[in-house]
């Protein structure tokens, strides 16, 4: 089996999964915590989320051209 044809479906789904759980976590979880530092803890690995669905679109995007 060839994985380099698998590897942009796996990064679209990965992108797809990181947007969506952090855009869940900012609207699910954040405003439900209690403490201060559980607050900024679901902030931190939310903006980690988002900025890996931003990394792994870019990646998507620049792999784009080298493919035939």
């Amino acid at each position: 089996m060839n994985f380099k044809k698998l590897v942009p479906a796996f990064m679209a789904v990965v992108s797809a999964a990181s947007l969506f759980g952090a855009l869940l976590m900012f609207v699910l979880a954040v405003p439900a915590a209690g403490a201060t530092y559980k607050r900024v803890l679901e902030i931190v690995i939310a903006c980690q989320m988002l900025i890996l669905a931003g990394l792994s679109a870019y990646y998507l995007w620049v792999i784009r051209d080298a493919e035939p």
